[in-house]
């Protein structure tokens, strides 16, 4: 105890709990030296819990200066718990360190306000371990040896075990393999600097993996030195970095495949941002620096440099989009084409950046190219078809014709096709569309059908010869019909003819034979006396009576009797 001319300070610990007696008289200015060794006292202990017993304190001031006394100078009693002891008579002092807004409970018995202290010790720890236990990260205290003396219940939950089953077990026992390794190198790092931050993964009960992320700090648990941690789940973060990680895969297949790469440009900073794929378009490796827009802008051919320079300024100034296909030369020097997209992104009215694409379109610029020459082929060998090249939908209006439709079918231009319907317009006789289009469904193309139309100028039959299939998308489904109608009236006229010929012909020959049994023929020179009295040779009537040609030739007999010479010499030449 030590001894003063006004007062005495006596102090002692009893379970955590510091008590302070103090004793004599405190008059005049000798309280704030009291009050100022009461402090040094509560200090030197580092204690949070403090009695202060001023039952047996005389002559003390009134309630005005205590209260500006604590408001103005105990900073120290703010951050404790305190129990003030002290005889009934002093209320105006209990109410006087109640309004400074101290943290004190008055007792008149000291042994009431050791049991609060207790109680509040045992009340506070209770809510701290509630709030600990759903906290949503895992809160867990271990020694060096990685024996766990505490967790909290969202532990529990992540690792799937009871609260008996975890704190059984040892840190061992659920870090993976290659995080166990590093477990010794963890803890010396935290023995050393007194915290540390780290990724692990641990072993759930069910054998899946629980990445955390872990802060751990030294500290004491008693007397003993252990580890402080909280971890958080890692493992939705873990699935978005594998999604972006996925995303940004299938972005640089897609670039690759496509031809397609993605930048922006920042209004405010002028930093430029570039994927892979417009490295690659430019022919650049990842260390061009891609921010100096004059720079880029020379990668266009001289021609179109002032078209894409003029359009990018516009999209910056004024927020105005642009879609061009441009030459592009590519730092190897070689020429392609691209098609560069810029769209403007506004924010209260002004520009903040510009996103747009970059795309390689070299081989389809020469797959138009040669579409282009194909078309005009295609449109050349249409035009000078005598034949009617058309398309219809499925209601059968006329969507193309070509130009020889005009003439074929009656009209004045190709244009007036165009819109009409083949069946009610164009058939002869409209049910027999019908019947064709049913033979169409079944057989999925009509070859070489004969049809007869209507010419739309002056009514008159016209007879063609159609090929007719329908027409598909690229999916494969039907759009509508295609065919070419060959006109064959000329050619169905001259058959007629021809058949009525070969009935007169046929007619002649039988009357012919009717006749043979009578001709009239010279018994000397064989001649034959025609019906109108005139005598012909007898090949020239057959002629001219039947369908037939003769060959002439001479035999032996005639060839010894008038060319009796020749008849020897063949005859010689033939003996062996």
């Amino acid at each position: 105890m030590e001894n003063r001319a006004e007062y005495q300070i006596s102090s002692s610990v009893n379970e955590g709990i510091l008590e302070i007696s103090i004793t004599g008289n405190a008059i005049g200015s000798v309280f704030e030296n009291m009050s100022n060794e009461v402090d040094a006292i509560i200090k030197a202990n580092n204690s949070k819990k403090v009695i202060i017993d001023a039952r047996a304190l005389k002559g003390r001031l009134d309630e005005t200066e205590i209260y500006r006394y604590v408001r103005n100078h105990h900073s120290v009693i703010y951050e404790i718990e305190a129990a003030m002891v002290d005889i009934p008579e002093n209320d105006s002092y209990k109410n006087a360190i109640i309004n400074a807004g101290l943290r004190f409970e008055w007792f008149y018995d000291i042994d009431a306000a050791r049991a609060w202290l207790r109680t509040l010790s045992e009340e506070r720890l209770r809510i701290l371990n509630d709030l600990v236990d759903i906290a949503p990260a895992s809160i867990t205290v271990h020694d060096f040896a990685g024996r766990f003396l505490y967790a909290n219940q969202k532990t529990f939950d992540l690792h799937g075990y009871s609260r008996k089953e975890f704190l059984s077990l040892k840190l061992q026992d659920i870090d993976i393999p290659t995080s166990s390794e590093l477990m010794a190198a963890r803890m010396e790092v935290i023995r050393q600097n007194g915290e540390a931050a780290f990724e692990v993964a641990h072993i759930r009960k069910d054998g899946t993996i629980l990445p955390l992320w872990v802060h751990a700090k030294l500290g004491k648990w008693g007397n003993e030195n252990v580890l402080f941690s909280i971890a958080t789940d890692m493992t939705e973060q873990k699935r978005r970095e594998e999604e972006i990680e996925r995303i940004s895969r299938l972005l640089a297949e897609t670039e690759a495949v496509t031809r397609v790469g993605g930048w922006e440009y920042n209004a405010a900073t002028g930093r430029i941002t570039w994927t892979d794929e417009v490295y690659r378009i430019h022919g650049v490796g990842k260390d061009y620096d891609p921010n100096n827009v004059t720079k880029n802008i020379s990668f266009y051919s001289p021609r179109d440099e002032a078209v894409i320079e003029r359009n990018f300024r516009r999209a910056v100034e004024t927020g105005e989009p642009y879609d061009l296909e441009l030459s592009f030369i590519r730092a190897s020097g070689e020429r392609i084409w691209v098609r560069t997209i810029g769209k403007p992104v506004m924010e209260n009215g002004k520009v903040v950046r510009v996103t747009g694409n970059i795309m390689d379109i070299t081989d389809r610029k020469a797959v138009a190219e040669a579409l282009k020459e194909s078309e005009e082929k295609f449109r050349t060998i249409v035009n000078n078809l005598q034949d009617v090249v058309f398309r219809a939908d499925l209601n059968g209006t006329i969507t193309f014709a070509s130009p020889s439709a005009a003439y074929t079918l009656g009209c004045s231009s190709t244009e007036e096709i165009i819109g009409l319907k083949i069946s009610s317009d164009f058939y002869f006789d409209p049910n027999e569309a019908q019947h064709h289009l049913e033979m169409l469904q079944r057989c999925g193309k009509v070859t070489g059908q004969e049809i007869m139309l209507k010419r739309r100028d002056n009514g008159q039959p016209v007879i063609v010869s159609a090929n007719i299939q329908f027409f598909h998308d690229n999916a494969g489904n039907i759009l509508g019909i295609e065919g070419v109608y060959s006109d064959i009236t000329d050619r169905i006229q001259a058959e007629k003819e021809r058949e009525k010929l070969i009935r007169e012909l046929q007619k002649a020959l039988k009357e012919v034979k009717t006749l043979s049994s009578l001709l009239p023929i010279c018994a000397s020179c064989k001649k034959i006396r025609t019906d109108e009295g005139y005598w012909t040779q007898i090949e020239v009537y057959i002629k001219d009576h039947l369908d037939v040609e003769f060959s002439h030739g001479i035999c032996d007999d005639c060839l010894k009797k008038l060319y009796p010479d020749l008849y020897e010499k063949m005859q010689h030449d033939d003996k062996p």
